[in-house]
């Protein structure tokens, strides 16, 4: 890992924030114009002996009135992993799993007092869920680097019997590249892998949400360093937990990675087998989600992502 001083810090987020403002053409929002100017200014946390403590987005100190963290799951970013760390600190009736498209009726069949109990909410979850509940609320997500990130999603399909794509997948044989262009070619597929990251964090994942990357990219920006959201990253996931600890948001953790993929061929090994039509789908689904992933990894570590992580 890179560390940098706070002023090469500034200097490298200001420059690649620079970058893609430039690239979007447009001027940033007050929102990220305050994070280039002075949270990124704010001096960086001391290090503990693993090196790996990222930046805060608040000091630490206990959350008071009580919040409710919101788990905005990106599928293969350590999400499973992250649930069953943080589960031995929440009681039976603080902490639920809800899929995205049962929400607001798991919510409505709750009482005021069950609303306002819950503590922690799971799930595959888009940014703005929080606006049902009446208490405060903190999301979290962690980002994964978008191409080992979709060639792993594609493996979790292949092995994963009971996911709708499982048998399709399977019985058609098909190829990293050819999933990919399937993707491609249904737009109900494409969401998750066509710069999902983004639009979950912006929380936009439906289908006229298609078109719009460069409006969704801005707005998801604006949520990533929103004083209600903690980032982390799955290349640093144990940061990210003792990140939560020293916020005061959970008392402990217990890290065991879940659900992971069995070591097989790298991405580079993928990647170099697509063919020249493949590789550029891949680019087109990881474009968006890799500038938000360097931006944030620069945020929280100093990273430069011209020198690899």
């Amino acid at each position: 890992m890179l560390l940098r001083s706070s002023w090469q810090l500034a200097q490298l987020f200001q420059a690649v924030l620079a970058r893609v403002l430039t690239f979007l053409g447009a001027a940033p929002s007050p929102a990220v114009l305050a994070v280039a100017s002075a949270a990124v200014l704010t001096p960086a946390p001391r290090l503990g002996p693993s090196g790996e403590k990222p930046r805060q987005n608040t000091p630490p100190r206990s959350p008071a009135p009580p919040v409710t963290l919101i788990h905005l799951h990106v599928p293969k970013s350590a999400g499973t992993s992250l649930r069953g760390a943080l589960a031995a600190n929440f009681g039976p009736g603080e902490k639920i799993a809800i899929r995205p498209a049962d929400f607001d009726a798991t919510i409505d069949r709750m009482t005021a007092v069950q609303r306002a109990g819950l503590r922690m909410i799971f799930g595959h979850l888009p940014h703005g869920v929080g606006a049902r509940l009446d208490q405060p609320v903190i999301y979290l997500c962690v980002l994964r680097q978008p191409g080992p990130r979709l060639l792993s999603f594609y493996r979790y399909i292949r092995r994963q019997a009971d996911h709708p794509l499982h048998r399709l997948l399977n019985e058609r044989d098909m190829s990293f590249g050819e999933y990919l262009t399937f993707c491609l070619d249904h737009p109900t597929m494409r969401l998750e892998v066509d710069n999902g990251q983004m639009r979950r964090l912006a929380g936009r994942l439906a289908q006229d949400s298609l078109g719009h990357e460069h409006d969704i990219f801005r707005l998801a920006l604006e949520h990533a360093f929103a004083p209600d959201m903690v980032l982390g990253l799955t290349e640093r996931f144990t940061a990210f937990l003792d990140n939560l600890v020293a916020m005061g948001l959970i008392r402990s953790h217990s890290e065991a990675r879940e659900n992971a993929a069995p070591e097989t061929a790298s991405f580079e090994e993928a990647r170099a087998a697509l063919t020249p039509e493949q590789a550029a789908i891949l680019s087109r689904f990881t474009e968006w989600d890799q500038k938000l992933y360097d931006i944030c990894a620069i945020y929280l570590f100093g990273l430069d992502p011209q020198e690899g992580h």
